[in-house]
Formats: C-alpha cells, sequence, structure tokens
C-alpha cells in the first residue's frame, strides 16, 4: 500500500470521527456544543493577538521597507518618462536648428548606506600558506 494513500485515509478516518461527535453533541447538548466552539475561538483569536503584537515588524523596518518602495516607484516612473533611443535610431540635428539649453544642476545622489564585509580573507591566505 503506498503511503500517501495510507495517510489520506487515517486523515479522512480522523475527520469522520470528528463529525460523527460533533452530530452527537449537537443532538444530544446543543448548549455545550456553542460553549465549547466559543471557548475555542476565544483561545484562538489570544493567540493570534499575541503573534499579531510580538511577532510583528518594528516601525523602524517598516520605515526603511515604504523608503525603498518610494525609490523603486520614482526610478520606474523616471524610466517611463524617458525612454532611451538606441544609438542608431537618434536624430541628429543640423547646426542651424540646434538650440543652446540652459545647463541645469544635477541634484546629488542620496549616498549608500550599504557596506562591503571583507570577513576572513587574510586568515584563510595565512592558514593556505601554512599548508
Amino acid at each position: 500500500m503506498n503511503v500517501k494513500k495510507s495517510w489520506t485515509i487515517i486523515f479522512y478516518l480522523i475527520l469522520s470521527f470528528g463529525a460523527i461527535g460533533l452530530l452527537s453533541m449537537l443532538i444530544s447538548n446543543p448548549v455545550s456544543l456553542v460553549k465549547n466552539l466559543l471557548i475555542i475561538a476565544v483561545v484562538a483569536g489570544v493567540i493570534y493577538f499575541i503573534y499579531r503584537l510580538y511577532l510583528r515588524k518594528s516601525p523602524k523596518d517598516y520605515a526603511r521597507y515604504r523608503r525603498a518602495v518610494k525609490q523603486t516607484k520614482k526610478r520606474a516612473k523616471d524610466k517611463e518618462r524617458s525612454p532611451s533611443r538606441p544609438a542608431h535610431l537618434q536624430v541628429i540635428q543640423s547646426q542651424s536648428v540646434r538650440k543652446t539649453t540652459p545647463v541645469t544642476k544635477s541634484h546629488k545622489r542620496a549616498t549608500n548606506h550599504l557596506t562591503v564585509i571583507d570577513g576572513k580573507k587574510r586568515r584563510r591566505k595565512k592558514l593556505f600558506f601554512l599548508e
């Protein structure tokens, strides 16, 4: 017998026992069934609340994420505005038609806060030479 098939049979067997138990409780004592279901819902709600309270991201991480999303959207918008043409398709204007355009100052880019971590390269080289 296939292992997957045996687990499927066990799953449906447990599911059918649960359904039989719920039906018998509904027939014999419906108030107790409602009480048990409310207790289960309250316990699940408390567990979910504790999970959301302790495992959610800190506001600092969320602010960094929002800033990164904003930068990504801005870059995408800039790419849409100025589609670049390949060099062989660019229009070359004659000297008489060219106009002098005022030189605009380019804005400073924000500094990148990424650092390179070298690790233990030197130590590895020393160990390599000792072998």
